[in-house]
């Protein structure tokens, strides 16, 4: 039996405000029901903002790891090249300049080498590889073949100088000779001017 049927029955209201009051019952529960549809929006609205601040910053936290784990093998790199190159190193200082590339820089570098040593550089059997030392400076020396593949499977970047079609030339009167000319950059004239200066 319904609300409006029992104040009917009881003679507590009329007909008419039983419906009323059955509506506004009905009202009520409507409203009810609206209010908790908007709470349970309201509420899964939070729960996606939620879930997406939390997926936003899983993410920025997997690319800082990525961030930190490249910087991190990076510095690594660099400390192998430099192990690498210092461990490995051909000691040896001579009379003939041998003149390489420097990264970075517009000018030539210059190491003063054995002739054998020059010799090998030419002919492939050693490279010139280089590492950034503690000072910041750009530091070369010559290593042997062997550590010089080594260096380009890890570091291309790290060889300076590196012949690497050296079978051909492996004539040893293409090295350089024993005695070294002048080796300075200034133009040099062929042949004297005439008595009058002019030519």
């Amino acid at each position: 039996m319904s609300l409006r049927d029992q104040l009917v029955a009881k003679g507590l209201a009329s007909k008419k405000k039983a419906q009323q009051a059955e509506r506004e019952l009905k009202a009520e529960r409507k409203r009810a029901q609206a209010q908790r549809a908007a709470r349970r929006d309201e509420d899964a609205a939070a729960e996606a903002a939620h879930a997406e601040e939390l997926a936003q910053r899983r993410a920025q936290s997997e690319a800082d790891r990525a961030a930190a784990a490249a910087a991190r093998e990076a510095h690594e790199m660099v400390h192998r090249v430099r192990q690498i190159v210092w461990n490995r190193r051909m000691a040896g200082r001579g009379p003939v300049p041998f003149f390489h590339r420097r990264p970075g820089a517009a000018a030539l570098g210059r190491l003063w080498l054995p002739v054998t040593l020059v010799r090998d550089l030419r002919l492939g059997k050693a490279a010139v590889a280089g590492f950034v030392n503690d000072r910041g400076v750009f530091e070369v020396h010559v290593v042997d073949r062997r550590t010089a593949e080594r260096l380009d499977a890890i570091d291309p970047a790290a060889i300076v100088h590196w012949v690497r079609a050296g079978a051909a030339l492996d004539d040893p009167s293409e090295g350089p000779g024993e005695a070294v000319t002048d080796v300075s950059l200034r133009p040099r004239r062929l042949s004297p001017l005439p008595a009058g200066g002019v030519r």
